[in-house]
């Protein structure tokens, strides 16, 4: 409907900086989409482009955790043990353990020892394709969550920007094996992000044949994203933009 496309591409203008990975014709791309758009009756006329620069209040207080101290110091009002779980296997996913701090916003602080039992190594074990998501179900993660969306795009960035043609079936099959099951509340920034990248920036998704479309993932990948206003409105933008070749997709 109306309403969710001019949401749909209100987060992806918040977002072009992230979904340019470094593409100069990125942002004129997106300009020719919006008009293209407007023009053929699928995106409100009405739709304010460029948008408002929104305002981010920074909450005053910034607490670096240290993630192998003995002591962390943590928001109060959040669980701690399963806090520290979820940023200890959120790193464990990432490969980045040993070598990061972790940023958290809050006015209120405590400190607590970490537990010895916990066994964050064997995520170290991973196979790549379970390294593509991060679960965080906890509304009160969010200040984690913003750091890791941070680190995830960072990383989306590393892993799709020589992506070729070529690439977009092996691709493609990661993201759909990425997404988990979709009865979860999962965050999916970087499935966002891996998924805009090829829809979007890389165009010829159709690569990714019918190995992709038909298989149960697929499916199911779709059902947990049909809900998302960023994700319909790229597919709108394949059906209707690069699907008729309506310029130039060499990049």
């Amino acid at each position: 409907n109306s309403s969710q496309m001019v949401k749909g591409f209100s987060m992806l203008k918040e977002s072009l900086d992230d979904l340019a990975l470094g593409i100069p014709s990125a942002k004129a791309k997106f300009d020719l989409i919006v008009a293209k758009a407007i023009s053929g009756g699928w995106l409100d006329a009405s739709f304010s482009y460029p948008l408002k620069e929104e305002i981010v209040t920074i909450i005053p207080e910034v607490i670096d955790v240290l993630i192998d101290s003995e002591n962390v110091t943590v928001p109060a009002w959040l669980k701690p043990q399963e806090l520290v779980r979820k940023i200890k296997k959120a790193l464990a996913l990432l490969g980045i353990y040993s070598e990061i701090k972790v940023r958290m916003v809050s006015g209120s602080i405590t400190r607590f020892g970490k537990k010895k039992s916990y066994k964050y190594d064997e995520y170290q074990t991973r196979k790549p394709e379970e390294m593509e998501m991060v679960y965080l179900d906890d509304e009160s993660d969010q200040a984690v969550d913003r750091w890791i969306k941070k680190r995830l795009s960072k990383l989306a960035h590393e892993r799709t920007s020589q992506f070729t043609s070529f690439d977009l079936p092996t691709s493609g099959k990661t993201l759909v094996l990425g997404v988990g099951d979709a009865g979860y509340r999962a965050k999916i920034h970087l499935l966002r992000l891996l998924g805009l990248r090829v829809l979007i920036l890389a165009p010829s998704i159709n690569a990714t044949n019918e190995e992709i479309t038909k298989s149960g993932e697929w499916c199911r990948f779709k059902r947990a994203m049909e809900d998302d206003p960023v994700w319909f409105t790229g597919t709108k933008i394949y059906e209707n933009v690069f699907a008729h070749n309506l310029f130039d997709e060499s990049r």
